[in-house]
């Protein structure tokens, strides 16, 4: 009983390379009180409750910086369409915040770290030769852009309260800030899927080795026995249809607890880029009806922060397909061995390798929208919509 309670806890505990990945994102979220999960010697654990005390004071904090800009803070803008532009802005990032902060706090955040022990899981499950030097490179990857993201967010906000303010607004730098957050929560859940598709993957060239080491050996004829005991590259003993199956079952129900923990994100993320497209083009729009010269300088402000919102729904969207692609690839390949294996064992493991791949393979927000390729075109057309819509109104 002891060894296997020893097990259970070794079981949990996280590689440093493994941690390493989420660093960077881990030490932006913990300041602006967003964080979900935190690492105490290699185990991931709830916030503690003095952090959630920080986190609600932070969030008070805010609320009166939102505030205080609303109150104080004057920008140079010409047109009011472009003054309620910025303020519709900070309301939204206010909301966003307010609507993450209370949910991560009430939810149970030991789900969120039960789903990073299931990642780490799945590479011991596979018993990945190259998962070592993969997660480096990978978090070397993330590093640079989450430190690049960050540094350009922060001369974004000086520029904008140097050019478009009358005064100096500290304020509206830490309002604007907690938007960054919420993309960097949204691109902590594109990591996750990458990293995902990277293990299935690592499946998928396990697969097709062994669907080829299989027609090879139809081919020339061999008896069952033989069969049997035929191993092609990278199918050793480490690498049998039979240990795919806890590791293809850990990645499905990571899949799963990814859609539940990350899609009121999603959710709110999309929203929050939805409404500042609606926005922008009321105001265009709203300077037409009023034939007034629009505010440029508006466009310098909105399109730096479209384009990066737009970027992380489109990668997050780019990163899922890819996924979607890849189970379905991996299923594909389970019904090639099935059809062209004779042992009874492969067969039976890859139809249970089957059933599970059937059950999901796509992330869904809410059953509105799943999350792909189509969800930019979804949001595209609704832009067009009201586009119109508000052109009608306007040309009146």
């Amino acid at each position: 009983m002891r060894n296997k309670n020893i097990e259970g806890l070794s079981g949990d505990m996280l590689s440093d390379d493994f941690i390493r990945i989420f660093q960077p994102i881990f030490f932006i979220l913990r300041v602006m009180g967003l964080l979900r999960v935190s690492i105490m010697y290699r185990y991931p654990t709830p916030p503690t409750i003095l952090y959630q005390l920080y986190s609600i004071a932070f969030w008070l904090f805010n609320v009166a910086c939102v505030a205080y800009y609303l109150l104080n803070c004057e920008n140079v803008f010409e047109s009011q369409y472009a003054k309620s532009t910025l303020k519709i802005g900070v309301i939204m990032n206010a909301i966003n915040g307010t609507l993450l902060t209370f949910r991560n706090n009430s939810y149970k955040s030991y789900k969120m770290g039960q789903m990073f022990v299931k990642l780490q899981k799945i590479e011991r499950c596979l018993k990945m030769k190259n998962s070592t030097s993969s997660n480096k490179q990978f978090s070397n990857q993330t590093s640079l852009l989450v430190w690049i993201s960050g540094v350009l967010s922060i001369f974004w906000l000086l520029i904008l309260n140097g050019l478009f303010m009358q005064r100096t607004c500290a304020a509206l730098l830490l309002t604007l800030f907690m938007g960054v957050a919420i993309h960097i929560e949204v691109a902590q859940g594109t990591f996750i899927i990458r990293l995902i598709t990277i293990r299935v993957n690592y499946i998928n060239n396990l697969l097709h080795e062994k669907s080829i080491a299989t027609k090879k050996s139809l081919q020339n004829s061999l008896s069952e026995r033989k069969l049997f005991y035929l191993n092609s590259a990278g199918m050793t003993e480490n690498g049998t249809l039979g240990e795919l199956v806890p590791a293809m079952h850990c990645i499905l129900d990571t899949l799963a607890d990814f859609t539940e923990l990350f899609q009121f994100s999603i959710f709110c993320f999309v929203c929050q880029s939805l409404a500042w497209n609606l926005v922008a083009i009321y105001n265009l729009l709203s300077s037409i009806r009023e034939q007034v010269k629009a505010d440029f300088d508006l466009l310098l402000y909105v399109t730096p922060f479209l384009m990066f919102t737009h970027i992380v729904v489109l990668s997050s969207c780019l990163y899922t397909q890819r996924l979607s692609t890849r189970l379905e690839k991996s299923r594909k390949l389970y019904i090639d061995i099935i059809s062209t294996s004779y042992e009874g064992k492969s067969r039976d493991y890859a139809k249970q390798l089957i059933l599970l791949v059937e059950g999901r393979r796509s992330v869904s927000i809410y059953n509105i929208y799943t999350l792909g390729t189509r969800l930019p075109v979804h949001l595209l057309s609704i832009t067009a919509s009201y586009t119109v819509v508000l052109l009608q109104f306007a040309l009146l």
